[in-house]
């Protein structure tokens, strides 16, 4: 195997979430191939830190600066910002880096301005349908923009931007369907997460408020340990053929399986319900308990790539609206598949470590 000499060097900074590092991450093997090392950067006693000590990536420490709200949080910030400016300088230095990739949230904000104090390029990744107020500081900066959709350009200098969509693991666009033998359509529900359990409460209000669509869906379900027996006793009972779960042992064979999901539109379920070309009702959370997930879910609605219901209001309201994109999608299944392919997500990871590449080539006189 001929051996990959490194070209150049990128720091990767901010995160807070696995939702967050899992493209990058992706991207690092893209990039990888073609001799460009990724190094991360993270808080000792940040959760991202923890998750890179398990990859083979290199993890740099960076002092604390990132306390969320509040105002003596707020204070702290301001104190630590120059400290943690002058620790991303010297990682710059040391570890000889070429750019820098910032994947939103304020700990990113140092290494940015690291960044123009070295003036070396900033390349900006935005995993939501809009930018975070984070990263429309940051864009300002950035050499180049990696967004999802148009719209997440919308306000900016659209010659920064690369509508790229938002990489996926490989092995959820790899996997393979799960075989069940049935006629109806599969509908397939994620409630496992934290706050979920009001997706529980709407899909059993929406089955015994309409009977009639136990007839047309074979429900596979993943949930909570506390609701999984829960679940499966109200669907028998009332004749829905189904299978519930604790968790899957693979999201992505689920994915493949279904031909509709129910989910919560947080930015990597957004993105793997793309990238496999899957149509989703996203059940989204209140703004005051989520920033972003109404903004994706109205967006990827306004572009014929999903329905939104806001968990929010009575129950009787929501159940309305989910029997509305239920009986929308049956009419013409296959018309928002056909939008959702257009948006080509699965090819997001080769063509933003393609852009990163030949950025750093054009802007290094190496290209």
């Amino acid at each position: 195997m001929e051996r990959v000499v490194t070209k150049f060097s990128i720091l990767v900074a901010g995160g807070w979430s696995k939702e967050r590092l899992i493209p990058a991450l992706v991207i690092a093997e893209n990039l990888r191939r073609k001799g460009v090392m990724m190094i991360f950067c993270a808080e000792k006693n940040a959760l991202e830190f923890t998750l890179l000590k398990d990859t083979n990536y290199e993890v740099v420490e960076m002092p604390p600066y990132t306390e969320r709200g509040g105002f003596f949080n707020s204070i702290k910030r301001k104190i630590s910002f120059k400290p943690s400016v002058s620790a991303a300088e010297k990682i710059i230095q040391t570890k000889k880096i070429h750019a820098v990739l910032a994947l939103g949230g304020p700990s990113s904000l140092p290494v940015v301005a690291a960044a123009k104090a070295k003036k070396i390029p900033i390349f900006l990744m935005e995993q939501n349908c809009l930018l975070s107020p984070v990263n429309e500081e940051i864009a300002v900066d950035a050499t180049r923009i990696y967004a999802p959709l148009e719209e997440t350009a919308s306000g900016f200098d659209r010659k920064k931007f690369l509508i790229s969509g938002v990489p996926v693991r490989r092995e959820i666009l790899d996997a393979s369907p799960r075989n069940i033998p049935t006629d109806k359509k599969l509908l397939c529900i994620f409630s496992c997460k934290r706050n979920s359990n009001s997706i529980n409460e709407l899909i059993k209000s929406f089955f015994k408020r309409y009977p009639e669509f136990s007839s047309k869906f074979f429900v596979i379900h993943e949930t909570g340990e506390r609701e999984v027996a829960d679940l499966q006793i109200f669907y028998d009972k009332n004749g829905i053929e189904s299978l519930c779960y604790m968790n899957y042992e693979s999201r992505g064979k689920y994915y493949k399986t279904a031909d509709l999901l129910i989910c919560r539109p947080s930015s990597d379920i957004v993105s793997e319900t793309l990238g496999t070309g899957k149509p989703a009702v996203y059940i989204a959370l209140p703004e005051k308990m989520d920033q972003y997930q109404l903004k994706n879910g109205a967006v990827l609605s306004r572009k014929g790539c999903g329905y939104v219901v806001a968990d929010s209001g009575s129950m009787q309201g929501r159940v309305k609206k989910f029997h509305a994109a239920i009986s929308d999608f049956l009419k013409n299944p296959e018309r928002m598949k056909q939008n959702i392919r257009d948006l080509h997500f699965p090819t997001a990871s080769g063509r933003i470590a393609d852009d990163i590449f030949m950025t750093m080539s054009r802007i290094k006189g190496t290209g």
